[in-house]
């Protein structure tokens, strides 16, 4: 599971409400755009499996939709450890690793971070706002 972690001074930056509510708030925006990415249809070939058409994402490329699990099993969970609040991000389907990451005989097919990387603002801002 890819972690963002955010080192914040809260006395300087902003007022410090509730740190769970910020980062539970910060991952189910995160958690919605990996969701929002994976609901898109694949651009690369096309063929029939199982009696219906398909379309395959092309490398580099988001998985495209098929069945819906992978979309269904992003989660996250926000705990406590010591002085830190950490949020999770991440998918409990066993083969979402192999996606995100690739294969000797499969190029990767991110999803998580493709959304880190191009949603960090938002991402920050979400954290920053509180949720709102």
């Amino acid at each position: 599971m890819d972690k963002i972690k955010l080192k914040i001074d809260y006395d300087k930056a902003i007022k410090t409400g509730n740190i769970e509510d910020r980062v539970e708030k910060t991952c189910e925006f995160i958690s919605e755009e990996v969701k929002r990415t994976l609901s898109k249809p694949g651009t690369g070939r096309v063929y029939v499996r199982n009696g219906k058409m398909h379309r395959a994402s092309t490398p580099g490329q988001p998985p495209a939709k098929d069945t819906g699990t992978l979309e269904d099993s992003i989660e996250y969970k926000v705990t406590e450890e010591g002085y830190d609040v950490v949020g999770l991000v991440g998918s409990t389907a066993d083969y979402a690793i192999y996606l995100e990451f690739g294969t000797s005989k499969m190029a990767a097919r991110p999803f998580l971070r493709p959304v880190l990387e191009n949603k960090k603002k938002e991402i920050v801002d979400k954290f920053v706002e509180g949720g709102k």
